[in-house]
């Protein structure tokens, strides 16, 4: 997936994807490319949240919401406030 991003997105990014935790859930960031103002960054194939199908939420075991709820608690512990954490922002992926 691209996404293109100012360079602050980019920074917060890379800086909660090399934080050794069991709570970080950060997407990681596969490359890079630099333009004048802006980056496009390179992330693993992932699905929004609000596309995710309804059986992964009803299958035993699921801990979807866990790590969700987890990684907020993240970023929090590490100074980061996420102010638009709705079903189009939030994005899964599956392994």
């Amino acid at each position: 997936m691209l996404k293109l991003v100012e360079s602050d997105e980019l920074e917060i990014h890379s800086f909660l994807h090399n934080i050794k935790s069991r709570g970080n859930h950060t997407i990681a960031l596969l490359d890079q490319v630099a333009l004048e103002t802006e980056t496009i960054i390179v992330l693993p194939d992932e699905r929004v949240l609000r596309d995710v199908p309804v059986s992964v939420f009803k299958a035993s075991g699921n801990d979807l919401a866990h790590q969700f709820l987890e990684g907020v608690r993240f970023m929090h512990e590490n100074k980061v406030d996420h102010l638009d954490l709705y079903s189009r922002q939030t994005h899964c992926v599956f392994t």
